[in-house]
């Protein structure tokens, strides 16, 4: 890469999988992000009990304490975007029901699973 080599690591399980991007700035400690990911499979579990197959109500309440009822009906996609580490994440619904979850950074890096 143009700021010298870069470690990332590809984890997959069934249908899901991420791609890790290691930092290893020599002036601090060695640490990870999710750099692209998709997760589709209901034994992958996140904290807060976020997982695929979760109704969308109770993912609702596990990150707002107060979202109006209107809106939990006429939306089937969520996106949460990291200003700090310039990645969205994505929460698609199916029938009120989580279906996936997926991971995108705002690089300029090309690369692929």
């Amino acid at each position: 890469m143009d700021i010298g080599e870069i470690e990332f690591q590809i984890l997959t399980l069934n249908k899901s999988r991420l791609i890790l991007f290691f930092d290893n700035d020599p002036e601090a400690s060695k640490h990870s992000y999710i750099f692209k990911g998709e997760i589709k499979d209901s034994n992958v579990n996140f904290i807060e009990g976020i997982k695929i197959g979760m109704t969308k109500e109770d993912f609702i309440k596990t990150f707002f304490d107060n979202f109006p009822s209107e809106l939990m009906t006429k939306y089937n996609f969520l996106v949460f975007e990291s200003c700090v580490q310039d990645i969205k994440h994505t929460y698609s619904f199916k029938d009120n029901k989580l279906q996936s979850i997926n991971f995108i950074t705002d690089s300029y890096w090309t690369v692929n699973y």
